[in-house]
């Protein structure tokens, strides 16, 4: 009877859309690298939902920080890869209970919406992480940037860090992925006429 129940319980689970989507999953949707103003910068988009633990925390005052970084390496057949830059993005996502409104904040920019389906998307699509000068990346050459996206669970207040609540409740993370890239040569100041 017991074995009954279980198997019937697995097939509602997977007919149930959502139901059993794994918590805590950051999907990559877009990565883009692209060359403007001489620098070359990495453009992503993902995709993820908080669980029900992190939106209460959110709705009770408590801020998100969520973290976009990039390492770029080029490979070397004669050593370790070459390491050239590392970069790290911070999004803050924040309720404003006398407002009824959510903050974005990334970097100097700062944008209020109206509901978390907003301020999510702001913070999954916002994604723009300049990877360096142009001048640093050799023509043609081929480069590998690696995109981790993660929710900074070392910002959360203290009371969720000292596990009142399961660790596993905070977990929001993409696991690292490889974008190889190459950088386009200079166009002549003068341009062709």
């Amino acid at each position: 009877m017991r074995l009954l129940f279980a198997l019937t319980l697995l097939l509602v689970l997977m007919h149930v859309p959502g139901a059993a989507r794994a918590q805590g999953v950051v999907t990559l949707r877009q990565a883009v690298v692209d060359v403007q103003d001489d620098a070359v910068y990495l453009n992503a988009a993902v995709d993820f939902s908080l669980g029900p633990t992190l939106e209460d925390a959110l709705q009770k005052g408590a801020p998100l920080y969520f973290l976009a970084g990039a390492t770029v390496t080029q490979s070397r057949w004669y050593w370790l890869d070459k390491k050239f830059s590392q970069v790290e993005r911070e999004v803050r996502v924040a309720y404003e209970p006398l407002l009824r409104r959510y903050r974005v904040s990334t970097g100097g920019l700062h944008q209020s919406v109206d509901s978390l389906q907003e301020a999510l998307g702001l913070a999954q699509r916002g994604i723009r992480l300049r990877l360096g000068d142009r001048t640093a990346f050799k023509p043609g050459e081929t480069y590998d940037a690696e995109l981790t996206y993660r929710l900074d669970v070392s910002k959360l207040p203290r009371l969720f860090q000292i596990g009142v609540t399961t660790p596993r409740d905070f977990q929001l993370a993409m696991e690292p992925r490889k974008i190889s890239f190459r950088v386009p040569p200079l166009e002549p100041a003068g341009g062709s006429r």
